[in-house]
């Protein structure tokens, strides 16, 4: 005698992103057929709901916020030992942090942008981890409010920002800017390129540590309203205004502060100057060389500018092209220091920012010549290297202020090539020494 069917409930199942779900049906334990829930037999095929797909906008899946493997953008931050893409917006190829945290950048950005926009009170750190970001409008990473933001280039990552924006567009700032503090960091590389207006731009204290850092700009390579102080790493600056700018503070002394790490400069020719500070320069370690453009005929630029004191206790400094005699260093403290050729005392901009202060005409020429090439400086008294540096044009004057002079001691420099060779014995009575042949 027929027993009949012995009916099993199974719930529905919502299908997801990339598992099959299924209607609500019953399963016959003796005879093992499907059963819809108006239980009409019907088939597993027929009761299979198929698996949604990814829905991805820029780079993240809208339903299980799933990373796309194959976007060439996404920002990722750390919740709860996991990495999830929460914490900003996306409108388009703009991209708007609105929590303080840090965040891990990663990919190509066409024309597009990073914004930050938190508390005034609240600290931003981005992690790029090998990105390229352009942007045409405006900078490639901007601040609208915090009180700091990182930029860490991560361990042997290499990113690039490229600000494209021409003059007939909205270049205030630079490629990056932040009316905030500053620190850009980390042991991999950045390069930051400006093809109008500054390349990074910090109305407060920008600090520098430990990546190697390029920046090319039309205007100010870097500048800091506050201060810029450079402590580690390795930074090369080519500008066509100033390479390093410390200026525009209206409730402090400007300054610029080199504690170590390498600072490479050259700027072009013009009212400008390689290293700008409408306060002090102090340098107490490190390696610092300043160009100023090879052609300048004027007297309205320099290698090293300053509006008040110039303090070299550590590492060394060369200067290369001209200088202002305001921006000597003292005579009777910190290092020892030689220069060749004539300081200018040419007034370079009317004591407002970017220029010297101003001053009754002066030579800035002189009779010594600087051909290109590597150059290496020698203690002769000790038979020791001490350092070398490249020079890429001629130049006329040089200042060059180490912890490695000594009074007594005497000196040679040359270039490779031969063709530049000035040998001269520190002075005893006086920190600085002028070259007479």
């Amino acid at each position: 005698m027929a027993t009949g069917h012995i009916y099993s409930y199974h719930n529905p199942v919502d299908p997801l992103c990339e598992t099959y779900g299924n209607e609500a049906y019953y399963t016959c334990s003796v005879c093992g057929k499907y059963f819809d829930v108006d239980y009409q037999e019907t088939t597993l095929a027929s009761l299979t709901l198929t698996a949604l797909g990814h829905s991805y906008d820029n780079g993240v899946c809208t339903v299980c916020g799933q990373e796309d493997p194959y976007a060439t953008f996404s920002i990722t931050r750390v919740v709860d030992e996991s990495y999830v893409h929460t914490g900003y917006t996306v409108s388009g190829a703009v991209y708007t942090i609105t929590a303080a945290d840090t965040y891990y950048l990663l990919g190509e950005l066409s024309d597009g942008q990073i914004v930050i926009d938190v508390g005034e009170d609240e600290e931003v750190t981005l992690k790029l981890e090998g990105v390229v970001i352009s942007c045409s409008t405006g900078p490639c990473i901007t601040v609208t409010s915090a009180e700091e933001v990182k930029i860490s280039a991560t361990s042997g990552s290499e990113n690039d920002l490229y600000d494209t924006r021409t003059s007939t567009s909205d270049a205030s700032g630079g490629c990056i800017y932040a009316p905030c503090d500053l620190q850009i960091q980390g042991n991999g590389s950045l390069t930051v390129s400006s093809t109008y207006n500054n390349g990074i731009h910090c109305t407060k204290d920008l600090k520098i540590k430990n990546v190697t850092l390029t920046v090319t700009a039309e205007n100010n390579g870097i500048k800091g309203n506050n201060s810029v102080t450079v402590e580690s790493g390795t930074t090369t600056v080519y500008a066509t205004d100033d390479g390093v700018n410390a200026g525009g503070s209206t409730s402090s002394t400007p300054y610029i502060l080199v504690t170590g790490g390498t600072l490479d400069v050259t700027v072009g020719t013009g009212d400008v100057d390689g290293i700008d500070s409408n306060g002090t320069f102090t340098q107490t370690g490190g390696f610092v060389i300043t160009r100023n453009g090879t052609s300048d005929t004027s007297g309205n630029m320099a290698a090293l500018d300053t509006d008040d004191t110039v303090t070299t206790s550590g590492g060394t400094i060369v200067a290369v092209g001209t200088f202002s005699n305001e921006s000597l260093p003292s005579t009777s403290s910190g290092n020892y220091y030689v220069v060749f050729g004539s300081s200018s005392s040419i007034g370079g901009g009317m004591n407002g920012p970017g220029g010297r202060p101003g001053g009754s005409s002066g030579s800035f020429g002189s009779s010594y010549t600087f051909y290109s090439g590597t150059y290496t400086v020698y203690c002769t008294t000790t038979g020791t290297s001490l350092f070398t540096f490249t020079l890429d044009g001629t130049y006329k004057n040089m200042l060059i202020s180490s912890e490695y002079f000594a009074a007594g001691k005497s000196y040679r420099i040359s270039n490779s090539s031969g063709t530049t060779t000035y040998s001269w014995t520190q002075g005893t009575s006086s920190r600085k020494t002028s070259y007479s042949g």
